[in-house]
């Protein structure tokens, strides 16, 4: 009977886990077994399926195996060991691991060659670039001088694939999708390119004298193959679904692949068959798991206890009392939010719990009603705190179209429009609020309205080209306090405290305290000639928040300075009629996310680094110590995550056609998937797949993980020599580059802390010592005596930068050597504040006597500055200044440019950075010379889930005056010049050459 009951539960166990998702099989080079990755761990089983052996067990990720040609290593990607991806090796004979990359990079294995392993590596070099290092460790060296990925090598022919747009995109169409190219290795040709076209062709494999890709010519990824020899092409798979990942054994007789998650194995001539996999993971229990909670994400304090708060934490609210109260009141795996109290007992919130982002009313003993019902995403604005008069205790609050007053069970819409920060008059008569009114303008106007709650009229009270928020209305209701941000041109930004007089001032004479108003009602406004009624508070104008005390009589402003924040009181009750706005500094703190002050008065409350601070007004803050316990099912966990990604982008997403697709069944398709999925990489793969039916760019979904240790820089590039690093160039101003240290290129890096670097690269004895003292010994010969200085090392993005740097620096000098001087050269790294300034700089010193210019935007990510540069450009001079003692005239306008330029452009040329070429072109400013931009144009923004995970949303489409949407629609150039990977090789630039070419040309017209 034990038997048979411990057979049924090994049936049942199977039966639970043939439902498991499979992600990157590859199969054996001699096609007898296959390793996929499962739960981020790492198994084999046999070509024809069964049960599968776990080979790796680790916390962290395990993926992207490659197998060598004798089946004796295994080499793959991890996260173990607290960094990020790099390259593990596994010896299949005695099942040791051990890691073989070292650095600040990204690092996956390719394929083996003999005893080298080729593996693909990002920031290595500006880009990135296949290496290759000997299984037995050491220095890796480039292994093919062009920027590559996914690269196969059969004999002396290699593939490989180079383009921009993720290939998670299948139906995106442009010049930033991946095509495959050829290179044979003992041959001076240069670079064939096997397929060029618009659409994706990733994860080549050559076998032979045949190419097996992956292609979504026809709609979905399938599996093709391209005879090199007569250029023949067919496809072997016909799904209306993707193969996302394939494998192929070393006499190109079987494939493996995966599909849905699931594998299939299809041998040459035969239809694809359905692998039977019988798996058990040495971690199932960690279906659950009790999980501390001590991040806050936001709070409420009671209006009868300042130390009886609301919290939200990991998507629950938690009624939280230091030391005496700590209860879970929502206690449900969806995402609970923002509690707004109503009195000591009764609280409103906003949930996803009926899968769309409706208001709740609750009490802390945990009943929960729900209040309102709409497919609109309902955020909470404000609940009153009137106690007697005409109107209960009312709700307001906001939709993407209007705002809302819930009161007696009923909502009422009492404004159209995007609108934000409502406040309510002491006697509750008055609502004011911001509403977004830019009328056709693209940068933030909000003016500031005010609704009348007896006569139900609305009047607006600024009328502004900024943007107006209310604060605070007075005790006495002649005053609204707000903030009024200046925007100059996007550049420079002014937050001020400001107050507008919502009557016409009384007589200014100086009264005594007894003769001070006593109000019981708010008072009539005067709206006419309000607009001329708005005062400055004083100096402050860098103001992040500004917070209402309960009785009025203050408001809290937060500056930020630098990377601090700095909390300020204003007193807003007069003496004897005169009213002294002078700021009381209370104290500084690291960045906040939100604050609040408590209903006596005497605290505030704010989070800053996801923790809970507060501080007696005038003390210095101390974090309160809030942690809780919660069981997590991943499953639940992974759901919810899987809604609120759909239901935000449901919310969110800018167009309303959703690209086409139809959203409700592209949710309906994944979740089933969710329900299977056992770690946070697969869960990211389903997300990543829906994003691909939406086929749209600007999307992220990514946990949030600031606990990896990173390895440090020493501001150098080496080679092996003698078996040690040795230095080719030493950057300027990085760690090696100080007058203490007598460093010199071609000298041998020998020791760090100690350690012998023989074989090995000084990387892997920097791994956190990011502004940390390390002693590096330095000799002239590998042999010979070595000389100890003292470094202190910088970080990966540091050295990011001197690479982008010398890129730079070597454009310029092709570019003066080539133009003998007379053209100018600015590259623009991104659209943004800072990177505008230097090119006003380098406009007005640098290049100022250059008879042209060239402005390269190749490889910018975008930002929001386009507009500037246009402007720039657009300007025509109208007078001129002259001197008596001037060589030359001083034209007007100021900042611009009036000479001939040229603009380059590539696939790497995205979002902000497509806008720009695109009005460049229309206004006929000058020549554009390269490659079509990405076609990746949608205005963003950054949220995170419930649980902190990171979350970017494609919220405002860019479209031109004859209606094409930018989004999918690349920017052409007037000359189309592409860079072969050979320029990288002889460090030259064909798209620079021939934009030198033409505005010499122009010049001499």
């Amino acid at each position: 009977m034990k038997r048979i009951l411990i057979s049924l539960i090994f049936i049942m166990i199977i039966i639970n886990i043939n439902a498991n998702l499979y992600h990157d099989p590859v199969i054996s080079p001699d096609g007898e077994y296959i390793v996929f990755r499962f739960n981020n761990d790492l198994y084999r089983v046999a070509a024809e399926g069964g049960t599968a052996l776990q080979l790796t067990v680790n916390p962290g990720y395990d993926g992207n195996a490659v197998i060598s040609e004798d089946g004796r290593y295994m080499a793959f990607s991890s996260d173990r060991n607290n960094v990020q991806r790099k390259v593990f090796l596994m010896d299949m004979e005695n099942k040791s691991i051990s890691q073989l990359t070292f650095g600040s990079y990204y690092d996956y294995p390719l394929f083996f060659e003999g005893n080298e392993l080729v593996f693909q590596s990002s920031y290595r070099d500006y880009g990135t670039f296949c290496y290759s290092i000997d299984v037995d460790g050491g220095i890796p060296e480039k292994y093919f001088y062009g920027p590559a990925r996914s690269m196969d090598k059969s004999d002396s022919i290699i593939v490989y694939i180079s383009g921009r747009m993720s290939s998670y995109r299948y139906k995106y169409r442009g010049s930033a999708d991946y095509d495959i190219y050829m290179k044979n290795m003992n041959a001076d040709r240069p670079v064939e390119k096997l397929t060029d076209n618009d659409y994706q062709e990733v994860s080549p494999y050559i076998r032979s004298s045949n190419v097996y890709f992956l292609s979504a010519r026809d709609g979905y990824y399938n599996i093709h193959v391209k005879n090199i020899e007569t250029g023949k092409e067919h496809p072997l798979t016909r799904f209306e679904d993707n193969i996302n990942a394939f494998s192929i054994d070393s006499e190109g007789k079987t494939i493996i692949f995966e599909k849905a998650f699931e594998l299939f194995v299809m041998q040459a001539g035969e239809e694809p068959k359905k692998m039977d996999i019988e798996i058990m993971p040495d971690r199932y229990q960690s279906a659950e798991e009790l999980k501390t909670i001590d991040k806050v994400k936001g709070f409420a304090v009671s209006p009868v206890n300042d130390s009886l708060l609301l919290l939200n934490a990991f998507g629950e609210i938690f009624a939280y009392y230091p030391e005496i109260v700590n209860i879970n009141i929502t206690d449900t795996i969806t995402w609970d939010r923002d509690p707004h109290f109503i009195d000591s007992t009764h609280f409103y919130f906003t949930s996803n719990r009926n899968r769309y982002f409706d208001i709740y009313l609750a009490d802390t003993t945990g009943s929960i009603r729900q209040i309102t019902d709409s497919k609109l995403p309902e955020d909470i604005e404000l609940v009153s705190d009137e106690e007697t008069g005409r109107y209960d205790k009312t709700l307001v609050y906001t939709t993407p179209e209007g705002l809302y007053i819930y009161e007696k069970n009923r909502s009422e819409k009492i404004a159209d429009g995007t609108i934000h920060n409502a406040v309510i008059s002491p006697y509750h008569k008055y609502i004011a609020y911001s509403k977004m009114n830019r009328d056709g303008q693209s940068y933030s106007v909000d003016n500031i309205y005010i609704y009348d709650r007896y006569s139900r009229k609305t009047e607006r009270i600024t009328q502004t080209g900024f943007t107006a928020k209310p604060v605070m209305f007075s005790s006495d209701c002649k005053q609204l306090y707000i903030t009024y941000s200046t925007n100059i041109e996007r550049l420079e930004y002014y937050t001020s405290m400001q107050y507008i007089d919502l009557s016409k001032p009384e007589s200014s004479f100086k009264r005594f305290p007894q003769e001070m108003d006593s109000i019981t009602e708010d008072r009539d406004i005067d709206y006419d000639g309000i607009y001329d009624r708005r005062h400055n508070t004083g100096d402050n104008d860098n103001i992040i928040l500004a917070l209402q005390s309960p009785d009025r009589t203050f408001i809290i402003i937060v500056e930020r300075e630098d990377k601090k924040d700095k909390f300020y009181k204003i007193k807003t009750v007069s003496r004897s009629g005169v009213f002294d706005y002078e700021p009381e500094y209370l104290f500084e703190t690291e960045r906040i996310a939100a604050a609040d002050i408590s209903p006596s008065g005497r605290k505030i409350y704010f989070i800053s680094n996801d923790r809970l601070m507060s501080a007696d007004i005038g003390s210095p803050p101390a974090m309160y110590p809030f942690s809780a316990k919660i069981n997590v099912k991943r499953k639940h966990h992974f759901l919810e995550l899987y809604d609120e990604a759909w239901l935000v982008l449901n919310d969110y997403f800018y167009d309303k056609e959703f690209h086409g697709s139809n959203w409700d069944s592209i949710r309906s398709k994944y979740r089933p998937l969710v329900e299977q999925a056992e770690d946070f990489s697969t869960l990211s793969s389903i997300i990543y797949r829906m994003f691909g039916d939406l086929n749209a760019s600007h999307l992220s979904f990514r946990k949030r993980n600031d606990d990896y240790l990173d390895y440090s820089n020493i501001g150098i590039d080496y080679k092996e020599e003698n078996g040690y690093p040795r230095i080719t160039r030493i950057y300027p101003g990085g760690p090696m580059d100080k007058s203490n240290i007598n460093a010199r290129q071609g000298d041998y890096i020998v020791s760090i802390d100690g350690n012998d670097l023989k074989n090995t690269v000084p990387e892997k004895y920097l791994l956190d010592k990011k502004g940390k003292r390390v002693k590096l010994g330095l000799s002239r010969s590998p042999g010979g005596k070595a000389e100890l200085y003292d470094i202190i090392p910088d970080g990966m993005w540091d050295r990011y930068a001197r690479l982008y740097e010398n890129w730079v620096k070597r454009r310029r000098f092709l570019v003066d050597s080539m133009s003998n001087g007379r053209i100018g050269y600015i590259h623009i790294r991104s659209m943004g504040n800072r990177d505008f300034w230097k090119f006003q700089d380098k406009i007005l010193f640098e290049n100022a006597g250059k008879d042209g210019l060239i402005l390269d935007i190749r490889n910018n990510g975008g930002g929001f500055s386009y507009d500037y540069y246009i402007t720039f450009f657009s300007r025509q001079p109208h007078l001129y200044k002259y001197g008596r003692y001037d060589d030359v005239k001083q034209s007007t306008p100021l900042l611009t440019w009036n000479k001939p330029v040229a603009m380059l452009i590539n696939d790497g040329s995205f979002s902000n950075a497509e806008m720009f070429p695109s009005v460049f072109k229309q206004l006929g400013i000058g020549t554009i010379i390269g490659i079509p931009t990405a076609g990746g144009v949608i205005g963003t923004y950054n949220t995170e889930l419930f649980d902190g995970t990171f979350y970017r949303i494609p919220a405002l489409g860019v479209y031109d005056y004859q209606g094409v949407n930018l989004e999918n629609n690349p920017t052409e150039p007037d000359i189309f010049v592409d860079n072969p990977p050979e320029d990288v090789r002889d460090n030259q630039d064909s798209q620079l050459k021939r934009a030198v070419d033409e505005l010499l040309e122009q010049l001499e017209e």
